[in-house]
């Protein structure tokens, strides 16, 4: 793995790990969230952005207590970018598509869909 999709590929597969998800949810989870960040209609939520924004998290690190819950909040932030959409309907449709990643992982996580209020 090279390129930013490879770095951003390593980091998903140890988070995964961290996490307990499958190696084939890991993989489906990954191709989706990489195809989804390389949609024609981004021109700043992509992969760059998502390794910008792990820069930023590479620094602070030693200030951040759950590293895993920081890691998902970067890949699922704008995991779903709509610019028809805009506000709130972006931040509900990501928080949805962050509960379906959770509950094919048993909710291993503990989110529920009755925790987001809006």
């Amino acid at each position: 793995m090279d390129g930013i999709a490879g770095k951003l590929e390593c980091r998903w597969h140890e988070l995964c790990e961290t996490l307990g998800v499958s190696s084939e949810d890991r993989d489906l989870w990954w191709k989706t969230l990489r195809d989804r960040h390389g949609e024609a209609q981004r021109a700043y939520h992509t992969l760059s952005h998502l390794e910008e924004m792990f820069g930023y998290f590479d620094v602070h690190l030693a200030s951040i207590t759950d590293t895993a819950a920081v890691s998902l909040a970067i890949f699922f932030h704008d995991a779903v970018y709509d610019p028809r959409a805009g506000s709130p309907q972006n931040e509900l449709d990501i928080w949805l598509f962050l509960v379906c990643f959770n509950n094919s992982n048993n909710n291993k996580m503990g989110l529920h869909t009755q925790s987001f209020y809006y």
